[in-house]
Order: structure tokens, then C-alpha cells, then sequence
């Protein structure tokens, strides 16, 4: 039993829910930032990407919280989202939170590449095209934008979104982004469960 997560105290309901059943299930939290790596096995690692750690220090403050969660901010906690890299042989599945348009931008600077290989001071760059995105935010219109999308040219994307939810996403300019330049995507809100069968 792992959990991995920034250890920031959330305000939202669901974040006690959660703490409750991390205490009675004795789950073991850790929280990993970019650079960090699971090894899965020799073909298969998840790599983060975000956040930073100096970003985290940079925006937190110590809390009064028990438990694993040691910080509070004042900042959009989606500035704080993980992202992180899902690799197997040669598929590369991008994972993206709720991050936000500004972060993508970040992520750009960080880890484009200098011609298909990574400079010395990168520890990730995007050398090949993404093989499957999943969309930040539900698709919301403050979480990707066409420079972006452009940059990691995923080879199929999924939103993942329920039905007629109150935020209206995911939002006709992120759509619009995908039916303009003719990439493949499927949300959640119109096919259910997307299963993603790795070769």
C-alpha cells in the first residue's frame, strides 16, 4: 500500500476522506518531484516531471496538520499537480493532473530537447512523440492550449470527464485544438472506461 503525492494540506472534503482512510488503511505515503523515478522492471518506470521541489519549497509553509501532509499554500494547488511520464519500451503515456497552461509552459522550457537528446543538466527531454496524452484538467480551457499540444504531438489523447458535469468541460477550445490540427482523442463522457493496451 503507496500512495504518492505532494504533501500539501487540502481544504476540499474529499482531502479528509482520504486522510482518514491513508490512517486506518496505514498506507504509506511518499512524495516524489521531478526527477524521481519508480523502476517497475527493465522495459517500464514512471518519471516526474513536476513539480519541482525548490518550486514546492518556493509556495508552501509549514502547517500545524498531523500527518503526512506537513504544508499549506496560499497558491492555485494545480500549480502543484504532478505530472509524470509512464514509460514502456518505446511507448511514452504523459499524465497530467490538473496542471495548467503556465506549468505546460514551464515543462517546455525544462525538457525541450537540444536536437532528439537530452542536455547534460536534463534528466528527461522529449526526444519522440508522445504516444498517448491524458488531458490536464478534464479539458478545461486554463489547462492546455494549442502550443502545447503542438510541442508533444500525442499520437491519441484521452479526456477524462463525466457527463454533463457543472464546469462544462471539456471546453470547446480544447476541442477545437484537436479537431483543428486532426489529432485522435476519446472522452470519458462518450465511450465510458478508455482501455490502453500496451504493445
Amino acid at each position: 500500500k503507496r500512495l504518492i503525492a505532494v504533501p500539501i494540506v487540502g481544504t476540499a472534503p474529499q482531502y479528509r476522506e482520504l486522510l482518514q482512510t491513508i490512517q486506518k488503511r496505514s498506507v504509506k505515503v511518499d512524495s516524489l518531484y521531478a526527477g524521481d523515478t519508480i523502476k517497475i522492471d527493465n522495459h517500464t518506470s514512471i518519471t516526474f516531471l513536476w513539480p519541482l521541489k525548490k518550486y514546492v519549497s518556493s509556495v508552501v509553509k509549514k502547517s500545524d496538520e498531523k500527518g503526512w501532509a506537513k504544508y499549506e499554500t496560499d497558491v492555485d494547488p494545480n500549480l502543484i499537480s504532478q505530472v509524470f511520464v509512464f514509460r514502456h519500451d518505446d511507448f511514452q503515456a504523459l499524465f497530467t493532473g490538473d496542471s495548467t497552461i503556465d506549468i505546460f509552459d514551464k515543462l517546455q522550457e525544462l525538457y525541450r530537447c537540444n536536437g532528439r537528446k537530452k542536455t547534460p543538466d536534463q534528466f528527461f527531454c522529449f526526444s519522440t512523440r508522445i504516444s498517448l496524452l491524458k488531458v490536464p484538467h478534464h479539458g478545461s480551457k486554463n489547462a492546455l492550449n494549442k502550443r502545447f499540444l503542438s510541442f508533444i504531438n500525442p499520437k491519441v489523447s484521452v479526456i477524462s470527464v463525466g457527463r454533463k458535469n457543472q464546469y462544462g468541460h471539456p471546453s470547446l477550445e480544447v476541442l477545437d485544438y484537436f479537431r483543428a490540427t486532426g489529432k485522435q482523442y476519446f472522452t470519458t463522457s462518450e465511450r465510458g472506461n478508455v482501455d490502453v493496451i500496451v504493445p
